[in-house]
C-alpha cells in the first residue's frame, strides 16, 4: 500500500505477509467492519504485524474491524522508521504485543486491544500490549500516546512496558476500569 492511498476492505482479508504502508503522505486503511487475520505464520526478519507503517507513513485506520493475529506469531501493527498510526476503531489481537512501536509515534483515539500470546514471564503476562522500542522510548523517538480505547487486563496508565509506571496516557484522560469474568478491561476517557 503506498502513501497517499485510502483503501476500504471489501471482505476479510488473510494476509502471508506484513501488509507495508510506506511513503510520508497520509493514507487511510477503513476495515469497514471486516477481518484481517493471518492463518498462516507471516513472522520475519522484516513481517513482525499484519499491517506495518515504515519510511515515515502517516496512517490512519478506521471503520471498526477487526486485526486478529495467529497465535503465536506477529503484532496487529508496528510503526517504524518515523512513522505515524492513528487509530481510531477496531479491535486489535496480537502476541505479546498489539501495537509495537520502534521508531515513530502510535496515537490510540479508541479500539479495544488483547494479546493472546502473552510475554513469558507472568507477572509481566500483559505488561506490554502497547509498547516502544526501549532505547527509542528513551531518546524520545518512540512514543504511545493514548486518548481513548478499551484494553484487557493491560492499564495504559500504569504498566510495566518502558519499566515500572508507565504511562501513556495523554493529560486531561483518565482510566476507568471495569471486571469482565476474570479479566479486567481498562478504558481511557476524558477526565
Amino acid at each position: 500500500l503506498n502513501g497517499g492511498n485510502a483503501v476500504t476492505l471489501g471482505k476479510d482479508i488473510a494476509p502471508t505477509e506484513t501488509i507495508t504502508v510506506s511513503g510520508k503522505v497520509k493514507s487511510t486503511l477503513d476495515l469497514d467492519g471486516k477481518t484481517l487475520a493471518n492463518t498462516e505464520g507471516i513472522w520475519s526478519d522484516n513481517n513482525w504485524s499484519l499491517v506495518s507503517a515504515q519510511n515515515g507513513a502517516n496512517l490512519t485506520i478506521t471503520g471498526n474491524g477487526t486485526f486478529a493475529a495467529k497465535a503465536n506469531d506477529c503484532y496487529a501493527v508496528d510503526v517504524r522508521d518515523g512513522s505515524t498510526v492513528t487509530i481510531t476503531s477496531g479491535t486489535f489481537n496480537g502476541n505479546i504485543h498489539a501495537v509495537y512501536v520502534l521508531e515513530g509515534t502510535a496515537i490510540i483515539q479508541g479500539g479495544f486491544y488483547s494479546v493472546q500470546q502473552k510475554y513469558p514471564d507472568s507477572a509481566k503476562a500483559d505488561e506490554f500490549v502497547l509498547n516502544c522500542y526501549d532505547a527509542n522510548r528513551a531518546n524520545g523517538t518512540a512514543n504511545i500516546v493514548v486518548t481513548g480505547g478499551t484494553f484487557v487486563n493491560f492499564n495504559p496508565a500504569d504498566c510495566q512496558a518502558e519499566g515500572k509506571d508507565t504511562n501513556f496516557v495523554a493529560d486531561g484522560y483518565k482510566v476507568v476500569t471495569e471486571p469482565h469474568g476474570s479479566d479486567t478491561w481498562y478504558t481511557v476517557v476524558p477526565k
